[in-house]
C-alpha cells in the first residue's frame, strides 16, 4: 500500500449521504467508518440533513459537517446543499457519497469544483426514481441522472443486479462500476444476538424501513392466513407507513398478534429467536438484513425482487425465495417454516457459512482498493 500514499500521508476523504436514519446505506457508511484503516485515510461526514439513529454509532474523532437541509422533500434543497459543499470539500481528495440525493449534490458540485468523486447507488434507482416524482418530474430527474452519473470518477453498487439496471436504464458505462457487496459486522452480531428478549410466543419477524417498497401488507395477510393463534408477528423499524399498518392490522382482525416495536438498537437478539425473518419486497438493491439475519443463525424468507436476494439467496439451500407480490406463495413458505423441521435446520446451517463472506474485514478492503484506485 505504501507506493499509493499522498504526499500529505493519508488519502482526505469527505463522505456525504443524506442523513444517519435506519436504513440499509446507513449502516453500510457506518461499517465502512469504523472499518478503514486510520493509518491509511483521514476522513469526516456530511450530511444533508443532521439527524439520525446513527450519529452516536459514528467513531468518536469523525467531523460531522450538516448541509442544512431542510424539510421532508430534500430534492428542493439540493442546489443550497451543492454551495455549501463546494466550500466544505476543498480540504479533501476525494467525496464519496451514498444514496440518490447525496449523489446528485456531489456530483453537481463537480461542475465547479475539481474533485475526485465516487458515487455509491444502493437501490434499484429506475423504481426508486418512480416512487417519489409525480408523471412530469420523472422525466426530468432521470435525464439529470444519466448527465450527472457520468461525470464520476467510479460508481459502487452492491449488486450485479444494480449494475446491469444502471448500465441499461442510465447508459453508465461498464467500466464505471465496481460491485462491492454489503458489509457485515459478524463479531459484533455474534455478541448481540446472545441478549435476551421480552416475548415468549414464537413469532415470525420482519426488520427494516415501514415503507411501501417494502410490501408489508403481503406479509400481514399472509399472516393472517396461517391461523395460528399462538403465534406473533413482530415488526421491527419505523417509517411513513406505520400508521395505515396499524390500521391494516386491526381490519385483517390480527391486531392482538402484531407487535410494532419500533427501532431496535439491538434487532440481531430478536433474529437469533425467530421463525424465520421475512422479507416481502417490491424491490431491492442488495438487502443488508438478509445476511444480517444468516449470520444468526434465522432462515430467511423473501421475495424474488430487483435486485439482491437472489443473489444472497439459494433457493431451499439458505433461504427461501417466493415470487413478488404472491400472497399464496408466501403463506406456504410460512408454514414449511413452522413445519418442515429438516428444511428449516439446513437453511439455518447454510445461511450461516453464507454469512461469512460477507464479514466487514473483508469486504472494507475492497472499498479501500477501489479508493485508492480512484485517487491514483
Amino acid at each position: 500500500m505504501a507506493k499509493y500514499m499522498p504526499l500529505h500521508g493519508k488519502v482526505r476523504i469527505l463522505f456525504l449521504i443524506n442523513s444517519l436514519e435506519s436504513g440499509g446505506a446507513e449502516k453500510v457508511l457506518i461499517k465502512i467508518l469504523n472499518g478503514l484503516n486510520w493509518e491509511l485515510f483521514s476522513f469526516d461526514l456530511a450530511l444533508l440533513k443532521k439527524k439520525g439513529f446513527y450519529i452516536d454509532h459514528l467513531p468518536s474523532h469523525i467531523k460531522i459537517f450538516d448541509l442544512g437541509v431542510k424539510g421532508e422533500k430534500i430534492r428542493m434543497y439540493l442546489l443550497k446543499a451543492v454551495s455549501r459543499l463546494t466550500k466544505i470539500e476543498k480540504k479533501y481528495d476525494i467525496v464519496f457519497s451514498l444514496m440518490w440525493e447525496s449523489n446528485i449534490v456531489n456530483l453537481m458540485a463537480s461542475l465547479y469544483s475539481k474533485k475526485r468523486r465516487i458515487i455509491s447507488e444502493r437501490i434499484n434507482l429506475s423504481d426508486y426514481i418512480n416512487s417519489i416524482f409525480s408523471n412530469t418530474n420523472k422525466y426530468f430527474a432521470k435525464t439529470l441522472t444519466k448527465f450527472l452519473y457520468k461525470r464520476t470518477d467510479m460508481l459502487i453498487t452492491p449488486s450485479e443486479g444494480v449494475k446491469s439496471q444502471l448500465i441499461g436504464n442510465f447508459k453508465i458505462k461498464d467500466n464505471l462500476i465496481r460491485v462491492i457487496p454489503n458489509p457485515l459486522d459478524l463479531e459484533e452480531i455474534r455478541k448481540l444476538y446472545q441478549e435476551e428478549i421480552d416475548i415468549k410466543d414464537p413469532y415470525f419477524l420482519y426488520v427494516g424501513r415501514l415503507h411501501e417498497q417494502k410490501n408489508i401488507p403481503l406479509l400481514l395477510k399472509a399472516f393472517r392466513e396461517l391461523q395460528r393463534e399462538n403465534i406473533k408477528l413482530l415488526l421491527i423499524g419505523e417509517g411513513q407507513e406505520r400508521d395505515y399498518l396499524t390500521n391494516l392490522a386491526r381490519k385483517l382482525q390480527i391486531m392482538e398478534k402484531v407487535i410494532f416495536k419500533g427501532f431496535q438498537n439491538n434487532p440481531y437478539k430478536y433474529m437469533n429467536k425467530a421463525i424465520c425473518l421475512v422479507l416481502p419486497s417490491n424491490f431491492e438493491a442488495f438487502p443488508n438484513v438478509l445476511i444480517e439475519a444468516m449470520a444468526t443463525g434465522c432462515p430467511v424468507v423473501s421475495t424474488d425482487c430487483s435486485f439482491g436476494p437472489s443473489e444472497i439467496i439459494e433457493n431451499e439451500k439458505n433461504g427461501i425465495l417466493v415470487p413478488v407480490n404472491d400472497l399464496k406463495a408466501l403463506k406456504n413458505a410460512l408454514n414449511r417454516m413452522i413445519y418442515d423441521s429438516k428444511l428449516r435446520t439446513e437453511i439455518i446451517k447454510n445461511g450461516i457459512e453464507s454469512a461469512e463472506k460477507y464479514d466487514v474485514k473483508k469486504v472494507v478492503k475492497y472499498y479501500e482498493k477501489a479508493i485508492f484506485e480512484v485517487y491514483n
